[in-house]
Order: C-alpha cells, then sequence, then structure tokens
C-alpha cells in the first residue's frame, strides 16, 4: 500500500506531495535507509528545489483495511535527510534519504567533557548541536539516571550518542511531529531502553502472521572481560574485572579486554558488566518477515520485544525449534509488497522482559 510521503525544505516547511512508493528501514540506535523512484521525464516533482540535498523527507504509512472493513496496524512515521547517492537512468531517478539520527552525524561536538548520567550528557551534546546552526533539535523524553561518568566529547554527536549508548545500555532516536502550522519538528530522545513489551507472538505455518524464518548464531565469545578506562599513565587508570561462571562452565574461560571512555569506576564497571552481558553467550538473531496481518504492524517500532514460537529453525529442549522473546533491533518496510523485514536480537543476560514492562 502507498505511503503518504511529504518533502520539505532544510527549514522545515513542505513543498511537496511525491506519488511514489518507497522502501524504508528503521534501526535501533541507529540510521535507517530509504530509496524510492521519480519518473523524470513526467513527474513535476523531480525536480532540484524538491529534491535537493538537506531537504526533509516524511513518510506516514497508510494502514490496509481487511475484508470485513477493519483497519489493519499503522506501521510509524519514517523521517529523514535527502542525500547522496541519487541514481540516474533512462526515464528514472532514484532518490535516497537518511533516517533524521543522520543528522546528528552533521553535529560536531567540541573537544570538551561532560560529565553526568547518559541522559545528562545527552541532553549537554543537544545544546553544543543546536549551537552550530542549521535545523534544530527538540529536546524530547530524556531518562535522567544511570551510573555518572565523563566522557571526552570529539567526534559527532551521532558518534559520541552511540559511544553513550554502548556503555549504558540505553537507546536514543529522533522522532517528526508537526506543529499547527504543518512545520516539520525534529524531537531527540534518549532512553533507559526503547520500545515496550508487545503481548502478542510472531508465529509461523498456517493463519500465522509471518514468513518462514532464518536464525543465525554469531559473536565473539568472551565470559572474562578486562575493562580500562582511557588514560594517559597508568597511575590514572581505572581497570575492573567481570566474570560469567555459567558461561564458563558451558565454553571453558574465554577472556578479553575492552577500553572505555567512562572516567569513573561506576563508569567503567558498567561499561564491562554490559559488554560481558553482550559476550557470554553467542548473539542470536531472527531474520523474519512480519505480514500485514491484524494489528501486527502497530506493534513494529524498533526496540519492542515480541514473543516468538517457531517449529523449524533453533535447538529447543533437546530438539528443533525455538521459543523465545525477542527484541525488534531493525525493520524494513516495501510499499510495494507491503511486507516487514525484521531483525530481532533474542533476550539473554541482562536485558529480559522485566526491563520494557
Amino acid at each position: 500500500m502507498p505511503s503518504r510521503v511529504t518533502v520539505f525544505d532544510h527549514f522545515g516547511t513542505p513543498i511537496a506531495e511525491l506519488k511514489t512508493t518507497t522502501a524504508r528501514s528503521w534501526v535501533l540506535d541507529g540510521i535507517g535507509r530509504c530509496t524510492f523512484p521519480l519518473a523524470s521525464f513526467t513527474d513535476v516533482n523531480c525536480s532540484r528545489n524538491i529534491l535537493q540535498y538537506g531537504n526533509f523527507l516524511l513518510i506516514e504509512h497508510i494502514p490496509t483495511i481487511d475484508a470485513a472493513g477493519n483497519v489493519r496496524g499503522t506501521l510509524p512515521a519514517w523521517v529523514g535527510i535527502i542525500l547522496p547517492p541519487q541514481q540516474w537512468d533512462y526515464g528514472r531517478l532514484t532518490v535516497t534519504a537518511y533516517s533524521a539520527e543522520a543528522l546528528l552525524s552533521f553535529r560536531p561536538m567540541p573537544y570538551v567533557n561532560a560529565a553526568g548520567s547518559a541522559g545528562t550528557i545527552f541532553a549537554a551534546m543537544l545544546r553544543y548541536a543546536n549551537a552550530i546552526g542549521g535545523f534544530p533539535l527538540v529536546p524530547g523524553a530524556i531518562y535522567p539516571f544511570s551510573e555518572s561518568a565523563s566522557v571526552p566529547l570529539r567526534l559527532s554527536m551521532y558518534e559520541e550518542a552511540q559511544n553513550l549508548s554502548k556503555i549504558f545500555a540505553q537507546d536514543f532516536d529522533v522522532l517528526p511531529s508537526r506543529s499547527v502550522s504543518n512545520q516539520l519538528i525534529l524531537t531527540a530522545n534518549w532512553y533507559q531502553q526503547k520500545g515496550v513489551a508487545v503481548n502478542a507472538v510472531f508465529a509461523e505455518g498456517y493463519l500465522g502472521n509471518m514468513k518462514l524464518p532464518s536464525l543465525t548464531e554469531q559473536g565473539s565469545l568472551s565470559n572474562y572481560v578486562n575493562g580500562y578506562n582511557i588514560a594517559s599513565s597508568n597511575g590514572t587508570r581505572i581497570s575492573v574485572n567481570v566474570q560469567d561462571q555459567a558461561s564458563q562452565g558451558d565454553y571453558g574461560v574465554l577472556g578479553s579486554n575492552i577500553n572505555l571512555s567512562a572516567g569513573s569506576l561506576a563508569g567503567v564497571t558498567t561499561g564491562a558488566t554490559n559488554a560481558l552481558y553482550n559476550a557470554s553467550r553467542p548473539t542470536t538473531t531472527l531474520e523474519l518477515t512480519a505480514l500485514d496481518s491484524g494489528s501486527t504492524f502497530a506493534w513494529l517500532t524498533v526496540g519492542n520485544v515480541w514473543n516468538v514460537v517457531l517449529n523449524s529453525v533453533g535447538f529447543y529442549g533437546g530438539g528443533i525449534g525455538f521459543r523465545g522473546a525477542v527484541r525488534l533491533t531493525g525493520v524494513e518496510y516495501d510499499d510495494w509488497t507491503n511486507e516487514a523485514r525484521l531483525t530481532t536480537e533474542v533476550l539473554t543476560g541482562s536485558l529480559t522482559r522485566d526491563n520494557y514492562a
């Protein structure tokens, strides 16, 4: 089902609505991508003014209606910025945009240290970003609690936010809205964890809401982690050691070192512990294709946690199959096929459904 596609100039003023189909993605704590075609000879919107790099794109999903007249689920709005590449073929232009988190990569941080909780540091980075000028980022929901740390800001806001996210196992995004005068608003958010626990199941087979899945176990195993912070000398360096005894019982001792930018013992401990949780067991990812069934699409926000019951992949209970909870880390939707391809991470270690209740 086609979506409503609105183009805004780099000031956030709407300038065109496009008749096209898009393929777009959302990535947890990352940058999604969108592509769409336009007829270069016949579409009046195929112009440099409308497709200028730096213009914004807002895509709003139009839900389908089933045979009984019920409106099915609606995907989240997608917002992004038009950037290279643009690919020309005879009679056709393919345009690329990247989700609004990409705007953070164009906001270099000053050469300063920021201290406090992860949310406090994120709020400070927003102030530095907006001081540069350009399209403003409005502070949204900013979770204020975590261990305190001192973080040297040297890179773009996007890179620094990703670094914070990995250290503290917290999440961020940029979401769209419109003002009463129809101007685009971009709101930057920092979460304890993004997403909610969905009281629903992905199931395969007849009348299921997904196509046949693919399961992969991967990652670099480590159940003995030495965590160090970046320091100029051994005398000022903070170090901690964390271990997972259960993992060592299954696989033996597998060790690693990790360098962290945190400036306190609590921050280094948090970063090393999160690294241990992420590496003490293989990372299990499920690639699922969700179908437009019932309200399924309404719950395909990255970060959300779903139950999954599968009979064809993985080891479970001495046999083949999978039963568990997974978190959506990526969603790719195509207007043409009206299907959503999902990348998920199985919940293990410190990340359980209780984080999202």
